[in-house]
C-alpha cells in the first residue's frame, strides 16, 4: 500500500542513474513520494548492482524497436523544430555528416515547408498527429496498480521514454520534464507540448525554453540548479598529495587536466596529448615541472591512452564504459562525481573540447583552454573540431570570452604558458560564465529539484 503521492520516474540511460541516484535527488524524493522507477533491462541491472534499488519500486520494461512510422514522425518533428529556430548546429551537421537520401530529401522539403506554414503551428500539428496515431496503453497494468500522481523524465528521444509519455497521456498522468543538460534544447530534444512542468539548470536555459516553446507559461518553467554538481560545493576530503598518489602523479609538479570527448567527436586527442607530453622537458615548449592527468569522458573508451602516457609525467582517470555498444552500457561508479570534482579542484589548468567541463572548471576558477583544431586530416563525415564552437549552445560561451581558444599547436602552447604564468587571466569572464550557467547556488540543486516536484504534486492534488 502506497501512503504518499506516487511518482513514476523514467530512467532509460545510465547518465540519469548518475544524476538522480549518485546525488541526493532520489533520497530526497523518497521523503515526499513513493517512488516507482521504470527502467530498461540493462539500466535496471546497473541500478541493482550499485544498490540503488533500495527504498524504491523498480519496474522493468523492454519496449523493443520503435515502429518505423513512429520514428519517422519523431524525426520529422525534430527537423521542423531545428529548422524553425535556424539551428546552426543542424546546419553544421548537414554540411559535414553524410545523411541517408531520405533525410536529405526530407530536409529540403521541410526547409521549404516552414516558409509556407508557421513552423510553430506545423510542429503543433505534427504533435497532434503523433499523439493520435501512436496511442499506447501497454503499461496499463502498472498505471492501474500504482495510480501515480505524476511522472518525471529527462529524455525525449528514446523509445522507452516515448512509450512512457504515451501511457501517461492515456492515463491522464501529468508529466514533469527535467532538461538533463544545458545543450539538450538546442541539439538533442524536442519537448512535448503537453509537459506540465519543465525544470532547468539556469535562467539562461529558462529563457531559451520560453522563447523556443511559446506555449509554455513562465510559471511552468522553473530554475532548480544542477543536482549532479552538488558535491562541487564541498571540498575534497583527501589532500593533494593523496590525490596525486592515486594517479601516479608528482605533488611537486603543476597539473594540466585534459578532459576528453567521446571518440565520435574527436578521435585524435591522443595525438595532441602525446605532443604535449613530448614538450614537457628542459628546453621544451612547456615547463619541465608540468604533468598531465587525462580524465576520460564517460563515453570515451579509447584504449591507447595508457601507451601514450607510459614513461611520461602523466596519469589516467579512465571510464567504466564497456566496449563500443550503447551508452547505456556505461555504469557510473560511486566516485564518478567526486572524481570530477577532485580533478578540477587540484588541477592548475583545464583543456577540453566544447564541453560542459568548461562551466565546471570556471566554478573552480581554473584557467580554461578550448582545444579547437585537428592535428591530422579528419575522416569524411567528421565535423572539424573548430566547428563545434559554432554550435548553438556553445556559441554563447565563446561569446563570453572566458576561455583561450587554441586553433593550432603554437596557440595551444602559448595558452598553456599564459595560464600557468597568470592564472587570474580571464578570471572575471569565468565568473560571468558561472553566474550565467550554474543557476541556483551550487550544492542545492537536488533540494530545489525535489521541492519543485513536491509543489507540483500538491497543485495536482488541489
Amino acid at each position: 500500500m502506497m501512503n504518499k503521492p506516487v511518482i513514476i520516474v523514467s530512467v532509460s540511460l545510465s547518465m540519469v542513474v548518475r544524476n538522480f541516484f549518485s546525488t541526493s535527488v532520489m533520497t530526497r524524493m523518497r521523503e515526499s513520494f513513493d517512488v516507482v522507477v521504470l527502467s530498461t533491462p540493462k539500466v535496471a541491472e546497473t541500478i541493482r548492482r550499485l544498490g540503488y534499488d533500495q527504498g524504491i519500486t523498480l519496474e522493468v520494461i523492454d519496449v523493443g524497436p520503435e515502429p518505423r512510422f513512429w520514428k519517422a514522425l519523431r524525426h520529422f518533428k525534430k527537423k521542423v523544430h531545428m529548422e524553425s529556430r535556424q539551428s546552426a548546429t543542424e546546419a553544421i551537421w548537414e554540411k559535414y555528416h553524410k545523411r541517408p537520401l531520405y533525410q536529405r530529401v526530407g530536409g529540403k522539403v521541410i526547409k521549404r515547408l516552414i516558409h509556407l506554414v508557421n513552423p510553430l503551428k506545423l510542429q503543433g500539428l505534427i504533435e497532434n498527429v503523433e499523439t493520435a496515431v501512436t496511442r499506447d496503453r501497454s503499461l496499463s497494468a502498472m498505471f492501474e496498480k500504482y495510480k501515480p500522481t505524476m511522472a518525471l523524465l529527462c529524455i525525449t528521444s528514446a523509445q522507452h521514454d516515448e512509450i512512457f509519455v504515451r501511457n501517461c497521456r492515456a492515463f491522464n498522468v501529468p508529466v514533469a520534464y527535467m532538461v538533463m543538460s544545458w545543450d539538450h534544447l538546442s541539439a538533442k530534444v524536442v519537448l512535448h507540448l503537453d509537459f506540465k512542468l519543465i525544470l532547468v539548470w539556469n535562467e539562461h536555459t529558462r529563457q531559451e525554453t520560453l522563447r523556443t516553446y511559446p506555449w509554455f507559461t513562465a510559471s511552468q518553467v522553473k530554475v532548480v540548479g544542477i543536482p549532479h554538481f552538488d558535491s562541487y560545493a564541498v571540498k575534497p576530503e583527501l589532500t593533494r598529495e593523496k590525490w596525486c598518489q592515486r594517479f601516479g602523479l608528482d605533488p611537486s609538479r603543476r597539473t594540466l587536466l585534459f578532459s576528453t570527448m567521446p571518440q565520435v567527436r574527436h578521435d585524435q586527442q591522443h595525438v595532441v596529448i602525446k605532443t604535449l607530453l613530448d614538450e614537457i622537458r628542459p628546453g621544451g615548449r612547456l615547463p619541465a615541472d608540468l604533468q598531465i592527468l587525462i580524465k576520460c569522458h564517460p563515453f570515451d573508451n579509447f584504449t591507447g591512452y595508457a601507451d601514450v602516457i607510459s614513461g611520461k609525467p602523466a596519469g589516467l582517470l579512465g571510464t567504466t564504459f564497456k566496449g563500443k555498444g550503447q551508452t547505456e552500457n556505461w555504469e557510473p561508479s560511486d566516485s564518478e562525481l567526486t572524481d570530477s570534482r577532485n580533478a578540477l579542484y587540484f588541477c592548475d589548468v583545464n583543456i577540453n573540447i566544447f564541453s560542459t567541463v568548461t562551466i565546471e572548471a570556471a566554478f573552480f576558477n581554473k584557467p580554461i583552454i578550448s582545444l579547437a583544431f585537428d592535428p591530422l586530416p579528419i575522416a569524411a563525415g567528421r565535423v572539424p573540431c573548430r566547428q563545434y564552437y559554432n554550435w548553438d549552445h556553445f556559441k554563447h560561451i565563446v561569446d563570453k570570452n572566458a576561455t583561450i581558444m587554441a586553433e593550432s599547436y603554437d596557440q595551444l602552447f602559448d595558452a598553456i604558458n599564459t595560464s600557468l604564468t597568470n592564472p587570474a587571466y580571464k578570471s572575471a569572464e569565468r565568473q560571468v560564465l558561472v553566474d550565467t550557467y550554474m543557476g541556483c547556488t551550487v550544492g542545492t540543486g537536488s533540494r530545489h529539484m525535489v521541492e519543485e516536484l513536491v509543489t507540483f504534486a500538491r497543485q495536482i492534488n488541489g
